[in-house]
Parts: structure tokens; sequence; C-alpha cells
């Protein structure tokens, strides 16, 4: 990790002391998680998005990643789209405020530029396509926990995020995709067809499977620039039965989004942070 000036408060960020903070930027909230050698150091930043009536504690609650991630080098970023409860995404206006509270981040913190990452449940998801299309040189990789049927953000120009991830996106960017085999949001039949979608487009191949033990299913296909894209099904389901398949295995406390009923064999939050810590701006 390389040696950095200390980090200067400035804009939104009020404090770059090491511990737990959370910084008001426009109508958003934001827990941050400093490591000391953070204030030190170059090092990594990820942004883990919350789904549609969430709020940064239940993120954090099923991913754990606030405290899993910063002993190996990253600055986390909880947002909250309601400061004081459950909220909801914009389509329109969340994705550019997420962006600039990220870019302010990396200015404040001297952030390694090679190790910036997003994850996001259901509508974070959707929140994590719209800034890898609009934002693609921005981040090293991604990871997204199922979505719905309908669009999952809009470019600029109008277009669907996902179907905008074409033959011409680059830089290309790894994507690790999870979804649920008994999800009503996303479909199993919708979960293949996007994964199918992205293979077609993106000229990828393989498909094999890397892990499983008969209740989750983790295949893998790479393609030209570095592209890595993983599609990871399980059939458990969430705490709340109306939610089915909509939900993250592992976590610390049990949420309506957690994925408590079944074989659960794996760790979404610790998969994602792997994932990350894999695959770094520039890796094979």
């Amino acid at each position: 990790m390389m040696r950095i000036d200390p980090p200067e408060p400035a804009g939104c960020i009020t404090t770059t002391a090491p511990g737990d903070h959370t910084f008001s930027c426009g109508d958003i909230t934001y827990r941050v998680m400093v490591n000391e050698m953070c204030t030190q150091f170059a090092c990594g930043l990820i942004f883990d998005v919350h789904g549609a009536g969430m709020s940064a504690r239940g993120t954090r609650n099923n991913t754990d990643l606030h405290n899993l991630a910063p002993s190996h080098g990253y600055l986390v970023v909880h947002p909250s789209a309601a400061p004081e409860g459950p909220g909801t995404w914009s389509f329109t206006d969340s994705p550019p405020q997420l962006a600039d509270f990220m870019s302010q981040m990396m200015d404040v913190f001297h952030v390694d530029r090679t190790r910036v990452h997003m994850t996001g449940f259901s509508m974070g998801a959707a929140m994590t396509f719209a800034l890898l299309c609009t934002h693609p040189d921005w981040l090293a990789s991604v990871a997204v926990a199922t979505g719905s049927s309908a669009d999952q953000g809009m470019t600029p120009d109008g277009r669907n995020c996902i179907q905008a991830i074409d033959a011409d996106w680059q830089p290309r960017v790894p994507i690790f995709f999870m979804s649920g085999l008994h999800d009503p949001a996303l479909t199993a039949e919708a979960a293949q067809a996007r994964t199918d979608g992205l293979v077609s487009r993106l000229s990828l191949t393989g498909g094999l499977e890397v892990a499983g033990d008969g209740h989750y299913q983790r295949r893998r296909w790479t393609g030209p620039d570095r592209m890595v894209l993983d599609f990871l099904t399980h059939d458990y389901d969430a705490e709340s039965e109306r939610l089915g398949g909509h939900c993250m295995p592992g976590g610390t406390a049990v949420e309506a989004t957690t994925c408590t009923h079944g074989e659960i064999a794996i760790d979404w939050g610790e998969l994602v942070l792997n994932w990350f810590i894999n695959h770094p701006k520039g890796a094979s």
C-alpha cells in the first residue's frame, strides 16, 4: 500500500479520523467505516447499497462488510436513501448523488483507484448497474444481489443500464451476480435471461461450475479485456415469507431480507469481499 498525505475533510466529509462516521450529503446519509491505516496509506473503497424499504443498518447486518473489509485495506460506505428509516432510491436522482459522494471519498482519502468496488441488493443492484454503465472507469469490479425484472437504472441518454453493457462497453468490469431460484422479484428465468444476455453481448465463454453443493451453484464466464462474469443461484428463502428467495445469505443479524431457510452454506458478504480482493483493476 502506498503512503499518502494525511486526508483533510472536504465537502460532505466532515472528519477523516478513524472510526464509524455518519455524513449527510443532500438527502442521503452515508455510514462510513474508516480504518486507521486508511489515514496513512491508500486504501481501496467499497460502496454497499441497500434495496427498497431498507437502510444502511439493514445492509450492514446482511453483509457485515463494515467489519470484514477494513482490515484488508478498504474504506466501506453504506448509503441510506432516507436518514431516519427505510428508503427508496430514485433511478434519476440517486445515481449521480452516489457518484458525487464516491468521488469525494476518492479525493479526500487519496483512495487507491485500482481498488474501487460497488455492491448492492435489489434496488441497490440497480444503483450499482447505474454506476457501472455511467462510470465504468471508476470501478474495478462489482457484485449485485438479485434485483427486479424492471429496468435497472438508466444511462444519461435513456438506455437501460444492463442493455448498455454491450460489445462497445469499455472498460470491462468484472461482475458477480447472485439470484435466488425462488425469488418473486426476479424470477429464475429472468435472472438466467439477464445472464445469457450479458454472455452473448460481451462474447463470453465458459459457464462451468466453479462452486456448489446441490443447493447453490456458481458458474463463471470469461472474455476479452479481462472480463469475468460469475453467476450464483441458490434455493434459500428469506426470513420474510413474502420475499421468498429475494434474500442474502450470511450476516450478523436477521433481517427480513436475510436468507434463513434452507441448507445455507455461503455468506454473501464474505463472497463479495473475496471477489473484490481478487479483482482489482488490471487483474486477469
